[in-house]
Protein backbone atom coordinates (compact mmCIF):
# COMPACT_ATOMS: atom_id res chain seq x y z
CA UNK A 1 0.00 0.00 0.00
CA UNK A 2 2.99 2.41 0.38
CA UNK A 3 3.25 2.39 -3.33
CA UNK A 4 -0.27 3.11 -4.41
CA UNK A 5 0.18 5.91 -1.68
CA UNK A 6 2.92 7.68 -3.33
CA UNK A 7 1.43 7.38 -6.91
CA UNK A 8 -1.65 8.64 -5.62
CA UNK A 9 0.23 11.71 -3.33
CA UNK A 10 1.04 14.15 -6.40
CA UNK A 11 -2.25 13.36 -8.27
CA UNK A 12 -4.06 14.53 -4.40
CA UNK A 13 -1.62 17.38 -4.27
CA UNK A 14 -2.81 18.35 -8.21
CA UNK A 15 -6.49 18.30 -7.02
CA UNK A 16 -5.92 20.39 -4.41
CA UNK A 17 -3.93 22.91 -5.95
CA UNK A 18 -6.05 25.96 -6.62
CA UNK A 19 -6.48 27.09 -9.73
CA UNK A 20 -6.33 30.72 -10.74
CA UNK A 21 -9.81 31.21 -12.09
CA UNK A 22 -10.66 32.05 -15.68
CA UNK A 23 -9.95 35.63 -17.23
CA UNK A 24 -12.91 37.74 -17.40
CA UNK A 25 -14.08 38.97 -20.56
CA UNK A 26 -13.65 42.60 -21.43
CA UNK A 27 -16.27 44.85 -20.09
CA UNK A 28 -18.86 45.39 -23.56
CA UNK A 29 -18.41 48.58 -25.25
CA UNK A 30 -21.18 51.47 -23.49
CA UNK A 31 -24.05 52.11 -25.81
CA UNK A 32 -24.14 55.32 -27.36
CA UNK A 33 -25.77 57.95 -25.51
CA UNK A 34 -29.13 58.81 -27.02
CA UNK A 35 -31.76 61.20 -26.29
CA UNK A 36 -34.68 59.96 -27.31
CA UNK A 37 -38.08 62.67 -27.00
CA UNK A 38 -41.34 62.40 -28.16
CA UNK A 39 -39.87 58.62 -29.76
CA UNK A 40 -37.75 60.43 -32.50
CA UNK A 41 -33.75 59.83 -31.42
CA UNK A 42 -31.81 63.31 -31.46
CA UNK A 43 -28.28 62.79 -31.70
CA UNK A 44 -25.39 63.87 -34.15
CA UNK A 45 -25.05 62.03 -37.50
CA UNK A 46 -23.25 61.31 -40.35
CA UNK A 47 -22.79 60.10 -43.54
CA UNK A 48 -20.15 60.42 -46.38
CA UNK A 49 -22.21 61.48 -50.01
CA UNK A 50 -19.59 60.14 -52.95
CA UNK A 51 -19.99 61.75 -56.26
CA UNK A 52 -22.07 58.20 -57.66
CA UNK A 53 -25.20 59.33 -54.70
CA UNK A 54 -25.82 62.56 -56.66
CA UNK A 55 -27.93 61.30 -60.47
CA UNK A 56 -26.31 62.24 -63.85
CA UNK A 57 -28.75 64.55 -64.71
CA UNK A 58 -27.85 66.94 -61.72
CA UNK A 59 -26.37 70.43 -62.42
CA UNK A 60 -22.49 70.55 -61.73
CA UNK A 61 -22.88 73.45 -59.07
CA UNK A 62 -25.09 70.73 -56.88
CA UNK A 63 -22.84 67.95 -57.45
CA UNK A 64 -19.89 69.98 -56.07
CA UNK A 65 -21.93 71.27 -53.17
CA UNK A 66 -23.31 68.30 -52.11
CA UNK A 67 -20.02 65.74 -52.15
CA UNK A 68 -18.39 65.38 -48.98
CA UNK A 69 -19.29 64.17 -45.13
CA UNK A 70 -21.54 65.42 -43.66
CA UNK A 71 -22.98 65.89 -40.17
CA UNK A 72 -26.74 66.76 -38.60
CA UNK A 73 -27.30 67.32 -35.49
CA UNK A 74 -30.80 66.82 -34.72
CA UNK A 75 -31.08 68.60 -31.14
CA UNK A 76 -33.77 68.78 -28.74
CA UNK A 77 -34.11 72.04 -28.90
CA UNK A 78 -35.60 71.20 -32.49
CA UNK A 79 -32.24 72.96 -34.31
CA UNK A 80 -30.40 70.77 -36.61
CA UNK A 81 -26.93 72.23 -37.18
CA UNK A 82 -25.56 70.66 -40.29
CA UNK A 83 -22.11 70.51 -41.04
CA UNK A 84 -20.15 69.92 -44.60
CA UNK A 85 -16.44 68.44 -44.36
CA UNK A 86 -16.05 70.32 -40.93
CA UNK A 87 -17.66 73.99 -42.09
CA UNK A 88 -21.73 74.64 -40.86
CA UNK A 89 -23.54 75.28 -43.98
CA UNK A 90 -26.90 74.98 -42.79
CA UNK A 91 -29.32 75.54 -39.48
CA UNK A 92 -31.83 73.45 -40.14
CA UNK A 93 -35.41 74.11 -37.94
CA UNK A 94 -37.15 70.83 -37.82
CA UNK A 95 -40.34 68.50 -36.17
CA UNK A 96 -41.13 65.50 -35.33
CA UNK A 97 -44.71 64.36 -35.60
CA UNK A 98 -45.14 60.47 -34.76
CA UNK A 99 -42.82 58.90 -37.81
CA UNK A 100 -42.60 62.07 -39.87
CA UNK A 101 -39.75 64.53 -39.66
CA UNK A 102 -40.66 68.11 -40.73
CA UNK A 103 -37.75 70.21 -42.06
CA UNK A 104 -38.99 74.24 -41.23
CA UNK A 105 -36.98 77.21 -42.03
CA UNK A 106 -33.42 76.85 -42.26
CA UNK A 107 -30.41 79.07 -42.63
CA UNK A 108 -27.06 79.47 -43.80
CA UNK A 109 -24.73 79.10 -46.63
CA UNK A 110 -26.68 75.89 -48.41
CA UNK A 111 -30.34 76.71 -47.24
CA UNK A 112 -32.99 75.55 -48.59
CA UNK A 113 -35.38 77.82 -47.72
CA UNK A 114 -38.15 75.36 -48.05
CA UNK A 115 -40.48 73.01 -45.99
CA UNK A 116 -39.97 69.01 -46.52
CA UNK A 117 -41.57 66.04 -45.24
CA UNK A 118 -39.34 62.63 -44.62
CA UNK A 119 -40.48 59.23 -42.73
CA UNK A 120 -37.82 58.42 -40.30
CA UNK A 121 -37.10 55.31 -38.57
CA UNK A 122 -34.40 54.24 -35.92
CA UNK A 123 -32.48 50.69 -36.38
CA UNK A 124 -29.46 49.70 -35.20
CA UNK A 125 -27.33 53.41 -34.63
CA UNK A 126 -28.64 54.25 -38.03
CA UNK A 127 -31.65 57.00 -38.92
CA UNK A 128 -33.08 55.96 -42.00
CA UNK A 129 -35.71 59.06 -43.66
CA UNK A 130 -37.66 58.75 -46.93
CA UNK A 131 -38.72 61.55 -48.98
CA UNK A 132 -42.14 62.45 -49.24
CA UNK A 133 -41.57 65.88 -50.42
CA UNK A 134 -39.06 68.45 -50.58
CA UNK A 135 -38.04 70.50 -53.27
CA UNK A 136 -34.74 71.10 -52.43
CA UNK A 137 -32.83 67.87 -54.48
CA UNK A 138 -29.20 68.44 -52.73
CA UNK A 139 -30.61 67.97 -49.06
CA UNK A 140 -32.69 65.12 -50.13
CA UNK A 141 -29.63 63.21 -51.66
CA UNK A 142 -28.24 64.26 -48.27
CA UNK A 143 -30.67 62.60 -45.83
CA UNK A 144 -31.87 59.83 -48.09
CA UNK A 145 -28.30 58.22 -49.98
CA UNK A 146 -27.15 56.14 -47.05
CA UNK A 147 -28.62 55.82 -43.88
CA UNK A 148 -27.36 58.48 -41.41
CA UNK A 149 -25.23 56.84 -38.76
CA UNK A 150 -25.13 57.77 -34.93
CA UNK A 151 -21.20 59.51 -34.17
Amino acid sequence: MPKLSLLLLPAFALACTQTPPPAAAPPAAAPMAMTVVDGFPHGAYTTAIAAGDVPASAPEDMRSQVVGTWVIDFGTNGHAPVILNGRQVVDATFTVNGNQLVMGTDTGEYACNATARYTWHAAGGELHLSKLEDPCDGRAIVLTAHPLVRR
